[in-house]
């Protein structure tokens, strides 16, 4: 696959494939803490997605990860940090509207400023789930 001929594409790509791995993280582990906080089992959310239209290979790994509190980095929380902050950049240079991408900062930020920031990103679940 090419991302086409211009010089930048790769780069431009990677940002928006990185929007979307910082999105489904995160939505992934609010998710999750909101069943447990509503008395349900977690678990039964990753269930109850499996296999449907809006299911995601991509959300049971980094879902059990979260369940299992295992945070052994595969893709540093402080570096999508860091690419959040460039995919901020790019938004609104480009008249995107940046309201979510500032919404998933502030949340990997919390998760960092807890010590995760060497921890897989999956640790964004600590963000939600605060002293557990």
């Amino acid at each position: 696959m090419t991302a086409g001929s211009r010089v930048g594409n790769g780069s431009a790509l990677k940002l928006a494939a990185n929007a979307w791995i910082a999105s489904i993280t995160a939505a992934t582990a609010q998710s999750l803490a909101l069943a447990g906080a509503l008395g349900v089992d977690p678990a039964m959310f990753l269930e109850a997605i499996d296999g449907g239209a809006s299911d995601s290979p991509y959300a049971h790994l980094k879902g059990e990860s979260m369940l299992a509190g295992g945070f052994e980095p595969s893709f540093a929380l402080d570096g999508l940090r860091k690419d959040i902050g460039l995919i901020s950049d790019a938004a609104q240079s480009s008249g995107v509207d940046a309201r979510l991408l500032q919404a998933l900062s502030a949340v990997y930020a919390d998760a960092s400023s807890a010590g995760h920031g060497g921890d897989d990103i999956a640790a964004v679940y600590t963000a939600f789930t605060p002293g557990e």
